[in-house]
């Protein structure tokens, strides 16, 4: 939270700075600045929730693969989670000892807590079928070792887009940015007459404004994508 804070209040500042030093209007700078850093806060505070979100899916479908692949070898749930728990613990991946329960099945349960995509729950219930009825852990649980390839793959596809998305948008309003910077150096004059004009005042001041706007319309096309797609 404390990140998420001080990057939007970052942010923030320096485009009302920027919005200040093109208009000399503080007052104007002053609204600029606190929009922007509401805008850059809620856009910020989606960023990390999808962030976490996805790695939490991505360490999911690892834990899965891990668990069932040694669940094949083994053939108990309490041998191959003990099992699984000292492969994290020798990586030092300690984020599993909140989980922990003496009965193995109990702990799987609580991990729930932690993943809460839909197919952890069919896992789980998967899970104490096998432990009431046996069978052949590759048969029995390969419908969700498919599905998990699946989400996972179309997941880092997603995160691929996304990144290429991410780095056009910036690219985009940072060439708008410089255009502004050069045309007040350049048309310094000009843009000393311009000022107090009221149109000029309104588009300068309309573009500081979208430019959070768009990296907030840009995530919510994002998150709804993810939600369709996974």
């Amino acid at each position: 939270m404390v990140t998420v804070w001080l990057a939007s209040a970052s942010l923030a500042l320096l485009m009302a700075m920027l919005h200040w030093w093109l208009l000399t209007i503080p007052i104007l700078s002053a609204g600029v600045l606190i929009i922007q850093f509401a805008l850059w806060m809620v856009g910020m505070m989606i960023w990390f929730q999808q962030s976490k979100k996805d790695r939490m899916d991505s360490e999911m479908y690892f834990w899965m693969q891990t668990y069932l692949t040694t669940l094949s070898i083994k053939k108990t749930i309490t041998e191959s989670f003990v099992n699984v728990v000292q492969q994290y613990q020798l990586k030092k991946e300690n984020w599993i000892l909140p989980f922990m329960s003496n009965d193995a099945l109990h702990a799987l349960r609580n991990l729930k807590q932690r993943f809460t995509h839909p197919l952890y729950g069919l896992f789980i219930t998967t899970l104490e079928f096998y432990e009431v009825q046996g069978g052949d852990v590759l048969m029995l649980f390969d419908s969700i070792l498919q599905q998990t390839r699946m989400v996972e793959s179309r997941r880092i596809e997603i995160q691929s887009l996304t990144k290429r998305y991410f780095f056009q948008w910036v690219f985009l309003w940072t060439l708008n940015l410089f255009i502004l910077l050069m045309a007040k150096f350049v048309l310094m004059d000009l843009f000393d007459v311009m000022k107090n004009n009221l149109m000029f005042i309104t588009s300068i001041t309309i573009i500081f404004v979208y430019f959070p706007f768009s990296h907030l319309w840009w995530l919510q096309q994002w998150k709804r994508r993810k939600e369709k797609t996974l």
